[in-house]
Formats: structure tokens, C-alpha cells, sequence
């Protein structure tokens, strides 16, 4: 994901699916109200539907009884004080969510550009430009790193093209990853 002045790129992989297996895709990003224009996540999608149905009604409740528009900073600490909350219990807990153990990342659009935030189980949030979350994010955030600049996505076909060559590297490394597992399987 990069966002750049008032763009937020979004890249989504595919998952494969066997031959005989109905293809169809799974949602993981949402939108949740005004200003939080999408929201996505990895891990388990029953767990990230709770949690964002909460985050609508927590919005929706502010809106009706403060009567003014309901800020981003407002509502962050709720929604990742939430993921804490799914995170931090070994079993189903009120809420009904399964021990959280993903991360996920919210974009808002405000006054001015757009913002991305990542949390992580602990329910900490933090600002970035361009950020992963994904199987492989460990080896898409490294190129990220070595290869974002503000001249690599000086405008926006600038950014898309990064984006693919995320994806790309994204598959090359799933490929690696199912020809070592058949390696240690004829083993």
C-alpha cells in the first residue's frame, strides 16, 4: 500500500485456489464510515467483521450524540483499543473474536491528504506512507524500503508501477516457498 499526496494505492494478491475448488474471493477491504474510506486486514475474516461492525456503531453512537462531525483521532483509539481487546484473550472472549493475532491498517481522508495507520496486536497504531501486510510482508517491506522514494512515486502511475513490482516479488516468493515445500515432501 502507498499513499501519495491525494492517492491510496491498495494492492491485493489472489489466493490460489485448487482445480476443482469454486473460485470466489473472500472481502478484506472495507469501508466504514466518512472518513475512514477503507480498511483492510490480515488474518481471520469472522474476527475482522466483529470488529468492524463495532467500529460502525461506535461511529454512528458519537455522531448521534455529539452532534458534530466525529474526528479520525477520535474514533482510532476505540477501534485499536478493540483490537486489543480480541488480541489479549486466549479464548472466545465478549465480543465473540478468536485470539487476534494479525494486523491491520486503516485510510483516512480528511483535510489535506490522505493517511494510512497500521496497528498491531498490542492495540498501538502508528502513522506511514507505504506499508505491507501480507504472507510475505517481511520481503515486499525490505524492497519497499530499499526502493521508495518521493521520485519513485512522483505521480501516480509512478506509485501503481511500484505497486506491481510489489506484486511481483510477492509471487515470486509464494513460488519459492510451494517448491521448498515439495522439496522437504519428496524427502
Amino acid at each position: 500500500v502507498d499513499v501519495w499526496l491525494d492517492t491510496v494505492v491498495l494492492g491485493t494478491e489472489e489466493k490460489s485456489v485448487a482445480k476443482l475448488q469454486e473460485e470466489r474471493s473472500v472481502r478484506k477491504i472495507y469501508s466504514l464510515c466518512d472518513f475512514f474510506n477503507h480498511y483492510d486486514y490480515a488474518g481471520l475474516t469472522a474476527d475482522a467483521r466483529i470488529v468492524i461492525n463495532r467500529a460502525r456503531m461506535e461511529h454512528q453512537s458519537r455522531k448521534l450524540i455529539v452532534e458534530d462531525p466525529v474526528t479520525v483521532h477520535c474514533n482510532l483509539p476505540f477501534l485499536f483499543s478493540t483490537f486489543l481487546v480480541c488480541w489479549a484473550c486466549n479464548t472466545l472472549n465478549f465480543l465473540g473474536c478468536q485470539n487476534w493475532s494479525a494486523c491491520s491498517q486503516l485510510y483516512t481522508q480528511g483535510k489535506g491528504s490522505p493517511k494510512q495507520y497500521q496497528t498491531d496486536p498490542s492495540g498501538a497504531y502508528h502513522p506511514w506512507k507505504p506499508n505491507v501486510i501480507c504472507h510475505n510482508a517481511k520481503t515486499v517491506q525490505e524492497f519497499l524500503e530499499k526502493n521508495h522514494t518521493e521520485e519513485a512515486t512522483a505521480t501516480d502511475k509512478d506509485t501503481i508501477k511500484l505497486m506491481m513490482s510489489f506484486a511481483r516479488i510477492a509471487e515470486t516468493e509464494k513460488e519459492k516457498e510451494e517448491s521448498e515445500k515439495k522439496k522437504k515432501k519428496n524427502t
